[in-house]
């Protein structure tokens, strides 16, 4: 296919859904997210993300992926009130970008937030936006579907009501991006950049436990210390090898926190997938997520009062 007709079969076939750009409102790792509106004027926000192609034949490609991945997206994020809903995607061809067409939420994200609150977030708000997101997670990965980037940056709480949406269901994978960005690196579990390691629905439990860690902290587990941090984020590959080895992730400071919050975020993010636990099992049966005690000497679990 010479590459005039794979544009024109771009434009064409895979150009998705029609909507009117209004203006800038961020930018992200992988492109500028812009107000607009679909055709029936319902508003949206457009989340621009380049192609990593290098010709019209890998775009092409890359573009029947997009397409066939929204559409599973698609089915399954109308249904739940925690999950941004997707409407489709626009490509341009001249920008090499696809954007990504999703429900407007007025609100700050999770990072923003966090960062702008003057003390620590209390462990029951943390609790509030965690079972939230739990939700979320539990109900796609019924679907067969991994969100696989959780983080901060990727949960917005709506202001009208302090819902919290997740967004961004590895649209950055989609779209052929590796994870060699500080910020995928910092939140991504150890099976994700290792291959010797199965990978399965609990990366998205890794995920959370470390955005739990960020909400109780305004930090990430590996980068307190100021002198350590400054060299992880100037070397996102040294970020990847500590997050890659066998050396368990520190400890929440249990002088700080309940044993439910610290046995939580320790359950979450053991590095071997098969001694993590699921979504599932982190909303259903931690102290954290349920008010009851996990152990008891005689074996019986008690409410927390």
């Amino acid at each position: 296919m010479s590459e005039r007709s794979s544009s024109a079969y771009l434009r064409i076939k895979l150009s998705g859904t029609s909507w009117t750009k209004e203006k800038e409102i961020g930018h992200g790792c992988f492109g500028k997210v812009f107000q607009g509106r679909l055709e029936d004027g319902t508003p949206i926000a457009a989340k621009q993300v380049k192609l990593e192609a290098s010709s019209m034949d890998q775009m092409h490609s890359l573009a029947e992926r997009v397409a066939k991945e929204l559409a599973i997206l698609e089915s399954v994020t109308g249904s739940h009130k925690n999950i941004v809903r997707y409407y489709g995607f626009s490509i341009s061809v001249r920008s090499k970008s696809i954007y990504f067409l999703m429900q407007h939420i007025e609100g700050p994200t999770l990072d923003s937030y966090v960062k702008s609150m003057a003390g620590a977030m209390s462990e029951n708000e943390i609790r509030v936006i965690t079972r939230q997101l739990l939700s979320a997670l539990v109900f796609v990965h019924a679907k067969g579907i991994v969100h696989k980037d959780v983080k901060p940056d990727n949960v917005l709480i709506r202001s009208s009501d302090n819902v919290v949406k997740l967004i961004d269901f590895g649209i950055a994978g989609i779209c052929g991006h590796k994870r060699d960005s500080i910020g995928p690196i910092a939140y991504s579990a150890p099976e994700i950049t290792d291959e010797s390691l199965p990978q399965s629905t609990k990366c998205d439990s890794f995920s959370l436990g470390l955005t739990v860690y960020f909400m109780a902290t305004k930090s990430h587990p590996l980068m307190n210390d100021g002198a350590e941090a400054l060299m992880l984020a100037l070397m996102p590959m040294m970020l990847a090898i500590k997050m890659r080895s066998q050396e368990p992730l520190p400890d929440m400071d249990s002088s700080k926190f309940s044993s439910a919050l610290c046995s939580f975020y320790k359950r979450s993010t053991h590095k071997h997938p098969s001694n993590r636990s699921s979504c599932s099992e982190l909303l259903f049966k931690s102290e954290f997520m349920t008010g009851v005690r996990e152990n008891t000497q005689d074996g019986q679990s008690c409410a927390i009062q």
